[in-house]
């Protein structure tokens, strides 16, 4: 990944069945953990162009940190529309938001933004940092809005799959 060669198997995807399966595989972990996981996903997306499964990698690593990073009778909402012919998603958290310093560094190699949470929270830092490799590597974009104690919302942009030639 690091030389930015790795191998996508790119095809028409259906990107409101790819969040829901994300949102059900977390649902034991959030509830483990007094989270609510709330799905507002526009009806009749167009698919996108894309490897299944690192999108899906994409998706798992933003619903883990928001499930990891939320307190307890939290609410967790994960987001599919299309917004200015892209697919935007979003998975935003009530937790304690990500300081100004770290923002820039977030999606770095081995970056964890120093706070009480995160000492306590077993990761390697790299989740974010191969989130971003794959969303860039489909032609996307991914960022970060956050406060400080106002939560976090990770977002990314897929374009849709072309039609007609």
């Amino acid at each position: 990944m690091n030389s930015g060669r790795f191998d996508l198997r790119k095809k028409p995807i259906a990107i409101e069945n790819l969040i829901g399966n994300a949102i059900q595989s977390f649902y034991a972990a959030a509830n483990d953990r007094n989270v609510t996981i709330r799905e507002e996903i526009q009806a009749n997306l167009p698919d996108v162009e894309a490897d299944e499964t690192r999108i899906r990698q994409v998706v798992d690593n933003l619903l883990s940190n928001a499930v990891k990073f939320s307190p307890a009778g939290g609410d967790i909402t994960v987001a599919a529309s299309l917004t200015n012919n892209e697919i935007l998603v979003r998975v935003q958290d009530q937790g304690e938001g990500i300081p100004d310093e770290a923002k820039d560094h977030i999606f770095e190699r081995f970056y964890r933004a120093d706070s009480s949470l995160t000492r306590e929270t077993i990761g390697t830092g790299l989740g974010l940092y191969i989130s971003k490799q794959l969303v860039e590597a489909h032609d996307g974009k991914i960022w970060l809005d956050s406060a400080l104690n106002q939560g976090s919302t990770f977002n990314f942009l897929l374009p849709p799959t072309k039609t007609g030639s």
